[in-house]
């Protein structure tokens, strides 16, 4: 569901519905077929002022949470990988630096957690105009996306 993650691990598969400007980022551990997804809403948890702050909507406290609840599945961080897909513009603004460029913002900051993280993108699908859902299956590491009005590709 949006602004929330979960973990998985083979046979099972992990989906995600209705992906706009929102990311789904999985990190998985090949080796032992762990994997974590989250339907990323937002870039940073700052933005916030609640109490408590949902972990899965945003970027920078999803990632953590995904990476340390795989080591207590047993992965090992050494070996995580992570895909990225979504983060789409969904609405048509005049050129130029937005606020609303939501999707963008969303793909720079699981990028840049990513990389604090430590964890290594190794596929990337994201930006472009058409909502997605995802599946990544934990099973072979593959991830299929169906895309709005292209059909599906794994």
């Amino acid at each position: 569901m949006m602004a929330e993650w979960k973990t998985a691990q083979a046979p099972d598969s992990l989906k995600t519905l209705g992906l706009g400007s929102c990311v789904a980022v999985i990190i998985n551990d090949p080796l032992v077929k762990v994997a974590a997804m989250a339907h990323v809403m937002l870039p940073y948890s700052k933005m916030d002022k609640s109490s408590s702050v949902k972990k899965g909507k945003y970027a920078d406290t999803a990632i953590p949470a995904m990476v340390d609840a795989l080591c207590r599945l047993g992965g090992r961080k050494s070996r995580y990988v992570a895909s990225l897909v979504g983060g789409a513009q969904m609405f048509h603004y005049t050129p130029g630096p937005h606020l609303l460029s939501i999707g963008e913002r969303n793909v720079d900051a699981c990028l840049s957690t990513l990389h604090t993280c430590g964890v290594p993108v190794v596929f990337q699908e994201t930006g472009g105009r058409r909502g997605r859902t995802v599946e990544f299956f934990c099973e072979d590491g593959s991830v299929s996306i169906k895309t709005v009005n292209e059909g599906v590709k794994v």
